[in-house]
């Protein structure tokens, strides 16, 4: 198995088992079905690989919503990050939202960011917040640039209005 298909199953076993449990309550509740796992077929790869959505949320009484996640493993910096560019110039994830958003098309309605101590290990903070409102706050956003040159935006939790954004800390106790 290649590394990065060993991360992407760390990382969804871990949301699964350990970050949508803390956040589920906050956002209507219901199972989660990963959809990067389910990506066999055409129509699965796609919603993954052209509108980012990674997880569907099955809301009890009714409706689906799809989610973008990220999960990193270390320190709990309490920021959504996203991909602004790649050497490849390909298209990232923020050209998609923006063309997505721009557009109508099919996109995540949320976006969650996870930190965790280690791979199968504790959830140290996770936050969800709408994926428009996260890409509306990247125009302000500072930008973290790789060693292979790639470039990320960076919001913090802190900049969204407590009503807008949905936090699990458990490095200072506060579910918000």
């Amino acid at each position: 198995m290649s590394t990065l298909t060993d991360r992407m199953l760390s990382a969804n076993q871990d949301f699964e088992r350990e970050v949508w449990p803390h956040l589920a309550p906050m956002l209507g509740g219901g199972p989660v079905m990963s959809n990067e796992l389910a990506a066999s077929d055409s129509s699965t790869f796609h919603l993954d690989v052209q509108s980012g959505i990674d997880w569907w949320q099955m809301i009890p009484g009714g409706g689906m919503r799809g989610i973008a996640a990220r999960v990193q493993w270390g320190i709990p910096y309490k920021t959504f990050t996203i991909r602004r560019t790649l050497v490849t110039g390909n298209a990232t994830e923020y050209a998609k939202r923006i063309r997505d958003i721009d557009e109508g098309n099919v996109y995540p309605s949320v976006t969650i960011q996870a930190y965790l101590d280690r791979r199968m290990g504790d959830c140290l903070a996770t936050a969800a917040c709408k994926t428009s409102e996260l890409i509306s706050k990247c125009t302000d956003a500072s930008i973290r640039y790789n060693r292979d040159g790639s470039t990320f935006y960076v919001v913090g939790w802190d900049e969204f209005d407590t009503d807008h954004i949905h936090i699990y800390d458990a490095t200072d106790g506060d579910a918000t």
